[in-house]
């Protein structure tokens, strides 16, 4: 048996230009296979947050939002639906909706960071110069964010060139020259110098647009992007994509976004608009370092190794350069660790030796990397002694000064013949391969163009592919690896056998699964998390403190912001151009629902009731508090008395919408009641309304085949409990009215097997369609915080 001795950890080291910086500890982990091979686990692992006086304190950015104002913009926005309801056409059109995105973004940033606006339609525009984000600055980019309208075409690549040229030195030198740069009122008051000024800084592309290009540069987008970062390599940028609705080109949103090194997400209507950009808010403002590379350096003359998903990650074979800067070298010896920094010569590796190079990217706070790679020797035999790899990781940190260039770390990972391999990562080996397979099956089911006049490249192709067969060996593949994270209750298990499954599904393919699943696959390839709704995405973040701080900030603002106001864009037709359709979606606007609140567009609450609510027991006493309920205490229903199987808890730490009926029931506007004999929703009797409450719950009941044994009084209200089984009135639900499926999500709640039967729960993952597809695990239990909600009981 073979044994991997590595290197862990190294130890802290000073010098003038890193010892205030924080480094990234690289982890190595091994596994020995059946056939002589071996899986080694390569983690990164950044600090969990800046340190020292700057402690919390992030880098600064510069954020250009590219934004379509083609005409299909003008089309007017829905509100996402439950199924049986009919979805509202809201006064507001797609592009007041992204206005409001981007307020949340202008009022999240700091007096440090800057933004711009590039618009493009026929052509692109600069409508904001990056500006300071001091109060006047925000004040100048706000207003004109006003004015921006729709009209025209969408000429995607003018936009993504411009938006790239305000964050290019070289090129923005031309844009100066050449009058191109708009004059601002104001572009924010320019900070004192200190040290922070000698950092990078952030730079981030947002790119948002609802349709498919039809303006197409001769060599395409794909390839005119790579020749522009080809020929601009000092440029440090991400490009992170947003496309709205279902008449998308995904796929090349996904593949900028896949060379610019960003993320990619769908918002198929716009209740998914303030989880996406929060998250990608939070995610950009918790940038830890840029410019991340690994490097595994080896003897192609006694090993292959090959990386687990390469083709998803774009891994590249070559040559390690020669020489590199603030290199910290941990062999592994008797010795234990010797540590050494030569910011001069480097280390020089050994001549014709091959190098596997895994594009990282950008590194959070807080969040590991992990990539697998496979060894085994080219003889096919296991591997022997005295083989070595070195396993290279490179990185700028943010906060490091811009002299003093990237950081290399160099560890070396040694074979000793002989001795039994113990090493106490299996399980984490085996969790970190399963997600790096289910990404990677996920994307086989999109073919793969790797011509290009740059390079080759693992993009997925323009041209949608039909909807997976059943029988295919990608389906196969993908359906064997779902199995798998299962049987280990994998995290990501819930996203990959729900909402992942159903897109394959050729109703849903066509319409909303080719859209969803690219970007799906690129959260948990990048372990991101991309929105509150993927359950399986939650676990990344979550050991960030920056993270969170920024992703609650960001989403208290989304929904406290006053809603933006409906923008006259009767216009539009004046330019000879119709929206997608030739028609407008909807009728006048006295016929649409104007939005009061933007909570409706960024809710993670599900129906439930307020805790302080009394429900009817059989006693005595003959009714309780909904929050003193508990496991196997009987409850009165129509069909007498039935036991509690689990209650859900749903803690809600910011104003959520709720509908008071009669006096005695406060509850979720779209949890079912039954009054004067029918099943309807509290939205429908009653005017929903924004309040405070400590959580709000939900039931099972022991099961029945009678959807009668499934309600409750709550309030002196009947209510529906979860898994009813009702079908034809508005409690059908394809998740919340089928017990199986509710009981199977919540048995995988680490509160499920408790005595009590309180399940908690961190909220709803909603499926492409707006619709709850299941329920979401809470992280650690806080106290819960007083209620503001008086109920007369």
């Amino acid at each position: 048996m073979t044994a991997w001795t590595t290197a862990s950890d190294p130890p802290s080291y000073d010098g003038a230009s890193s010892a205030s910086v924080d480094t990234v500890a690289v982890r190595l982990a091994t596994r020995a296979l059946g056939d002589g091979s071996s899986q080694v686990l390569i983690t990164l692992d950044p600090p969990v947050e800046p340190r020292g006086d700057v402690k919390g304190q992030r880098a600064a950015v510069d954020i250009v939002c590219v934004i379509d104002t083609s005409s299909s913009m003008s089309e007017p926005a829905t509100l996402p639906a439950e199924p049986g309801t009919r979805a509202e056409v809201t006064e507001l059109c797609i592009l007041d909706v992204v206005k409001h995105a981007l307020r949340v973004i202008i009022k999240s940033l700091n007096a440090d960071d800057r933004i711009a606006i590039v618009t493009f339609s026929s052509r692109a525009s600069i409508a904001a110069d990056l500006t300071y984000m001091d109060d006047a600055g925000k004040r100048s980019v706000n207003s004109i964010m006003e004015s921006l309208r729709p009209s025209g075409s969408t000429n995607l690549w003018d936009g993504l060139k411009t938006g790239m040229n305000i964050l290019n030195p070289l090129a923005r030198a031309d844009l100066e020259a050449s009058g191109a740069l708009p004059r601002m009122t104001s572009r924010g008051q320019l900070p004192s110098y200190s040290e922070a000024q000698d950092r990078l800084r952030l730079a981030s592309v947002f790119l948002l647009t609802d349709g498919v290009p039809n303006v197409t540069p001769p060599r395409g987008h794909i390839p005119m992007l790579q020749r522009y970062l080809a020929a601009n390599p000092l440029l440090s940028l991400s490009i992170n994509t947003f496309g709205f609705g279902y008449s998308l080109n995904s796929q090349l949103l996904y593949n900028i976004a896949e060379v610019g090194g960003g993320h990619y997400g769908f918002v198929p209507d716009l209740g998914m608009l303030g989880t996406i950009f929060v998250h990608a808010l939070a995610n950009t403002l918790a940038t830890y370092a840029v410019q991340c590379a690994v490097e595994v350096e080896y003897d192609s003359t006694q090993l292959h190794v090959s990386a687990l998903g390469q083709s998803a990650l774009s891994v590249e074979t070559g040559v390690r350069e020669e020489s590199r800067r603030d290199v910290v070298h941990v062999p592994v010896g008797e010795s234990g660790y010797d540590a050494t920094q030569s910011p001069e010569t480097g280390i020089r590796p050994e001549p014709r030796r091959d190098v596997l190079r895994v594009p990282v990217g950008e590194l959070q706070y807080g969040q590991t990397r992990d990539f697998v790679i496979f060894v085994r020797s080219q003889d096919g035999e296991p591997v022997m002694q005295d083989v070595e790899l070195t396993v290279t990781a490179t990185y700028q940190p943010l906060s490091r000064a811009r002299a003093h260039g990237p950081l290399t770390s160099v560890f070396s990972l040694n074979a000793t013949h002989g001795q039994a391999l113990e090493t106490p990562d299996t399980a984490t080996i085996v969790s970190q391969s399963q997600r790096l397979a289910f990404a990677s099956s996920v994307l086989d089911f999109f073919p793969r163009d790797i011509t290009s006049d740059i390079h080759a490249t693992s993009s997925v192709t323009s041209a949608s592919p039909p909807a997976p067969r059943p029988d295919s060996a990608q389906y196969l593949a993908f359906y064997a690896i779902v199995q798998q994270m299962l049987a280990h209750q994998h995290p990501a298990a819930a996203d990959a056998d729900g909402q992942a499954r159903m897109a394959l599904q050729p109703a849903h393919w066509s319409r909303w699964g080719r859209h969803y699943l690219p970007s799906l696959a690129r959260s948990h390839l990048r372990q991101r998390c991309g929105n509150f709704r993927d359950p399986g995405q939650l676990v990344y973040g979550m050991a960030s403190p920056l993270f969170i701080r920024e992703r609650d900030q960001a989403d208290t603002a989304f929904d406290n912001l006053p809603p933006p106001r409906p923008g006259n864009y009767d216009d539009w037709r004046g330019n000879g151009t119709v929206p997608r359709g030739g028609v407008r979606s909807a009728g006048s606007s006295s016929s649409r629902t104007r939005v009061t609140t933007m909570s409706v567009w960024n809710t993670r609450v599900g129906p439930c009731f307020a805790g302080e609510c009394l429900i009817r027991v059989a006693g005595p006493p003959s009714a309780i508090r909904v929050d003193h309920l508990r496991r196997d205490d009987l409850v009165s229903t129509p069909v007498g008395d039935r036991r509690v199987v689990a209650i859900v808890r749903t803690r809600v730490e910011t104003p959520t919408e709720m509908c008071r009926i009669g006096d005695h029931l406060f509850i979720t506007p779209w949890h079912p009641i039954c009054l004067d004999g029918s099943w309807t929703f509290p939205a429908d009797v009653s005017s929903p309304s924004n309040a405070q409450c400590a959580a709000v719950y939900s039931i099972l009941l022991e099961p029945s085949s009678d959807a009668a044994a499934a309600a409750v009084w709550v309030g002196d209200v009947l209510c529906v409990t979860l898994g009813s089984g009702a079908v034809g009135d508005v409690r059908s639900h394809a998740f919340l009215s089928d017990y199986l499926t509710v009981a199977r999500n919540l048995s995988t709640f680490p509160d499920w097997f408790t005595g009590d039967g309180v399940v908690e729960c961190g909220g709803t993952a909603r499926g492409s369609d707006g619709s709850i597809c299941g329920f979401i695990p809470a992280g650690p239990p806080a106290v819960l915080p007083s209620t503001t909600i008086s109920i007369l009981v």
